[in-house]
Order: C-alpha cells, then sequence, then structure tokens
C-alpha cells in the first residue's frame, strides 16, 4: 500500500510539471498584440423588426469584453430593411453596416497568424 500510495505521488507530480511547462510555453507564445475580435451579425432577406434585431445585437456586443467592433453584415437583404438597417447603424458608435466583399476588405487588415 505504501509503495502505491509514493508510486501515485510520484505519477501525479510528474503530470503537474508536465502542465506547468505547457502553461509557460503557451505563455511565451502568446501574441504581442492582442488580436482584433469582431462582433458580426449577418443578415439576409426580410428582416421583419430589424430596429429589435439590431438593438439586441448591439446590447450583446457591448456587454462583451473582447469585441472591438461589431458588424451588422448585408447577405442579401431585402432593400427596404437594408436601408432601415443602414440608417439605425449611423446612428450607433459599435455597429458598422457593410456589404460582404466591404467586410472582406476590412478582415484582410487584420488576419493574425495562427498560434
Amino acid at each position: 500500500m505504501e509503495v502505491f500510495l509514493k508510486w501515485s505521488i510520484m505519477l501525479l507530480g510528474i503530470f503537474g510539471l508536465v502542465q506547468l511547462s505547457e502553461l509557460i510555453f503557451i505563455w511565451m507564445r502568446r501574441p504581442q498584440n492582442k488580436p482584433a475580435v469582431f462582433s458580426v451579425l449577418p443578415l439576409s432577406g426580410k428582416i421583419s423588426n430589424p430596429e429589435q434585431t439590431l438593438t439586441y445585437f448591439q446590447e450583446v456586443a457591448l456587454w462583451s469584453p473582447e469585441s472591438q467592433l461589431a458588424f451588422v453584415i448585408d447577405c442579401g437583404m431585402e432593400q427596404q430593411s437594408a436601408k432601415v438597417c443602414r440608417n439605425w447603424c449611423e446612428n450607433k458608435s459599435r455597429l458598422i453596416f457593410c456589404t460582404q466583399k466591404e467586410f472582406a476588405e476590412i478582415c484582410k487588415g487584420t488576419q493574425d497568424k495562427v498560434y
């Protein structure tokens, strides 16, 4: 029994050292600059109540501590819904209304390496 206890403690100690070295290694390889984090809401078709949808999305984006910007992306919305969403987003500081092509251009500059 005593030998089993010693071997168990030794094995747990080895596992602990492996975990500690993994933590140190991940910490050393972390990126120097924080990667950009976006909240994205893709919309398509006819939106029945765009103000409610956008208000909810804005609240979710504001509560996210990592999210720096929030994008509402037009993925083939009806023209009237797109107009309402664009006008609503112009009055908000953190919401940006854009098309898929515009969003792709914005994301090109923020792509970071996988780590």
